[in-house]
């Protein structure tokens, strides 16, 4: 039996975290400069977008992930690959606690949501961490796969 689909989403700070002027490697995860990270090297072809898992690895090929800007809109990309944590990034060596997380590869952007449409489809008003959409997401996971599958 195949495993229902998933929508997995992780907020982005609005702002960047303080980084220390000697790169001290006990920082916490600032996801405003890991997602500008992914930004820069997909404009610059190096390789698909990557992020970390959901803390119980639960995420799999062909579920959803969404990055989630607070009050301003919302991207969707599918997961194409999950890898093993020994592929996390250099760069992302200093967010502790994240080390055992596993690294998804991720498509190109699919979709960008308006805030408002995103609450309209039933998205969660606050997200805190990356986690796995507890409530029934359906009309938001129809519409997305509808989308990508027009792109294809």
């Amino acid at each position: 039996m195949k495993k229902e689909q998933c929508l997995i989403y992780t907020p982005i700070a609005k702002t960047f975290k303080y980084k220390s002027i000697n790169n001290d490697k006990k920082t916490s995860p600032d996801s405003r400069r890991d997602f500008f990270e992914q930004k820069e090297r997909f404009n610059k072809n190096k390789q698909a977008w990557m992020w970390d898992s959901d803390d119980k690895n639960m995420a799999k090929e062909e579920d959803i992930f969404a990055f989630t800007h607070y009050n301003d809109h919302v991207q969707f990309h599918k997961i194409l690959s999950v890898l093993n944590p020994i592929n996390r990034l250099p760069s992302w060596q200093c967010n502790v606690g994240h080390g055992h997380r596993n690294v998804l590869i991720l498509s190109d952007p699919i979709y960008i949501m308006p805030w408002s449409e995103w609450l309209d489809y039933g998205g969660a008003k606050r997200i805190m961490g990356t986690q796995i959409a507890r409530k029934d997401i359906s009309k938001i996971l129809d519409l997305i796969n509808k989308i990508e599958s027009n792109v294809k």
